[in-house]
Parts: C-alpha cells; structure tokens; sequence
C-alpha cells in the first residue's frame, strides 16, 4: 500500500497541511518543533486509528481548535480515502470512501506501517 497524499486540519502544531506524495522516497527536512514527526504520526493515526505518541486524542487537537482532521489517499490494488476527525468528549470518527465505520478495529490491518523511533 502506498500513500499518495496527506492532508492535516488543525492538527497537533499544523493549522493546515496539504502533500501529494511523489512515486520513490519521500524526506521531510526542516528546523526542530516545525511538524515533520506530527506529519508521520498522522500517517500512524490513519493506519491504526490512534497517535503513536499521544492516547489523549483531544490533545492532538491544535491549541484554541475545537477538531482536528486527518485525511489520506492511499493506493493498492484500488484507492482509499481515509478521513479522521477528532473532536473533545466526542468518539472519533473514520471514513473509509465516505463510509463511516462502526468499529474502528474492522479499520486495524488495512494500512500497514513501521514506526521507527529513538
């Protein structure tokens, strides 16, 4: 499964992130505090529907927002569009192609990442 674009709405330090993901690899350079791990850790949120750094959801939410949202474009053997929407005292929500889910553990194995920290 390959990513082939990321967008963030208010989430953690990004007010608005947009990226379309060329084929080969991709690198994020930038000063320390500009986002760069928060845009790995969304990746992580779309695949296992929850951050790799934080279990508050409501704290992945950017500072005086009231939601924040996570979508992405994934590519298989079709596409998926993935959209996560993180609102406080509010259950998560996750789309799959516009359809809601349910349970999110039915989401759990569809994307499949390695998350190497040190």
């Amino acid at each position: 499964m390959k990513i082939k674009a990321l967008s963030l709405f208010n989430y953690k330090n990004h007010e608005q992130f947009n990226y379309e993901f060329e084929s080969g690899i991709t690198c994020f350079i930038g000063d320390n505090g500009v986002g760069k791990t928060n845009i790995l850790d969304a990746v992580y949120l779309l695949s296992n529907c929850k951050s790799y750094f934080n279990n508050i959801d409501y704290q992945l939410i950017r500072n005086g927002q009231q939601q924040c949202a996570v979508n992405g474009v994934f590519e298989s053997d079709r596409e998926y569009k993935l959209q996560m929407v993180i609102e406080p005292g509010k259950r998560k929500k996750l789309k799959k192609n516009v359809k809601l889910y349910v349970k999110l553990m039915d989401h759990i194995g569809l994307i499949n990442v390695v998350f190497i920290t040190p």
